[in-house]
């Protein structure tokens, strides 16, 4: 917890955003945890997917991605 905190100090001190915070890994088949981020500056980050795959212990992001002009 104390490393994603500092994770998070020094994205936000860059300007930088996350996008999600919910749960993307499976540890040891037993806990979910966020393992998995979405980091964003300049852009807007939308429709946020965390797909379950029963043949991994990763969950696959997808999302949509509007550049800012």
């Amino acid at each position: 917890l104390l490393n994603r905190d500092k994770l998070f100090n020094l994205i936000r001190s860059n300007g930088f955003t996350n996008a999600y915070r919910e749960h993307t890994h499976k540890l040891i088949s037993i806990k979910y945890h966020q393992l998995d981020y979405i980091f964003f500056k300049d852009c807007s980050i939308q429709n946020v997917q965390v797909l379950k795959q029963p043949f991994s212990d990763h969950l696959p992001i997808l999302f949509d991605v509007d550049f800012l002009v």
